[in-house]
């Protein structure tokens, strides 16, 4: 099974457990109405229904990517607007992108937008978009891991990702619910969960990468880090309980990134 079919054959009832990116999984259930304001797990496992996988949290791989909007002009941000999650494009056309991704693109940045009313540009396939966008001096939309490649051509990063993903152990939320023995095996397998402050620290981490290699003056509008984790929408719209962040979670999250980034000078 490739990695990119476990969400499909956890749905299809084919197999109990799998690991996979949550872009992945959103790809996968990105026409379900229920995900339509979904960017981070505890709230896809929020508005789960019948049929579809419960996260059961980070596989522990440390192997954060975020797909970001990256132009070689910033000229071309000014056509963006941004607020609260919310995407909206005016006058680009096209987007370079990765085909496999558009479901996920459109689903995103449309949902997000008045309804599904806002400006949807059109998104065009490139095998190569750092390339192509250098090249042909063009929006794209691109899958960043360490920031290196785009740091390397001197293009531009726009802000916040359109959505962030890392491995993560997933189930049939059925079997999960009914099955002790498997929920035992979950258990041992599961590294943390997404406000575990292991991996608070290690998303910061992480973070402190991408600034290293995407410098601030190519890094537009670049999000602290605490908004980045977890937005003001995602924040006022989480339910309470496990996935609650404290302010003081946040402020130390924003202290360690510091450090780091100031290690890293």
């Amino acid at each position: 099974m490739e990695h990119y079919d476990a969400p499909w054959h956890i749905a299809s009832e084919r197999v109990d457990l799998a690991v996979a990116g949550f872009d992945e999984i959103a790809s996968t259930f990105s026409g379900k109405d229920n995900t339509t304001l979904i960017k981070r797990w505890p709230a896809f496992n929020s508005a789960g229904a019948y049929g579809e996988p419960i996260i059961l949290g980070s596989a522990g791989l440390d192997d954060y990517c975020a797909h970001f909007i990256i132009a070689k002009e910033p000229e071309l941000f000014e056509n963006i607007m941004f607020r609260e999650d919310l995407f909206r494009f005016y006058g680009v056309d096209p987007v370079l992108v990765d085909q496999k991704y558009v479901p996920i693109y459109r689903h995103f940045i449309r949902a997000r937008g008045n309804g599904g009313k806002a400006p949807l540009p059109t998104f065009m396939k490139s095998d190569k978009v750092e390339a192509d966008v250098e090249a042909d001096g063009k929006m794209g939309i691109v899958i960043v891991n360490s920031g290196a490649s785009v740091g390397s051509r001197d293009l531009f990063v726009y802000g916040m990702p359109v959505i962030q993903s890392e491995t993560h152990l997933i189930a049939d939320r059925e079997v999960i619910e009914r099955d002790k023995d498997a929920r035992h095996v979950a258990d041992k397998l599961v590294h943390n969960q997404y406000t575990d402050q292991s991996r608070m620290r290690s998303y910061a981490e992480w973070y402190s990468f991408l600034r290293t290699n995407i410098t601030d003056d190519r890094w537009v509008k670049r999000p602290a880090v605490s908004s980045m984790f977890l937005d003001e929408f995602d924040r006022r719209t989480w339910s309470r309980g496990a996935s609650r962040v404290r302010d003081e979670d946040l402020a130390a999250l924003e202290e360690f990134e510091a450090q780091l980034y100031q290690g890293a000078r």
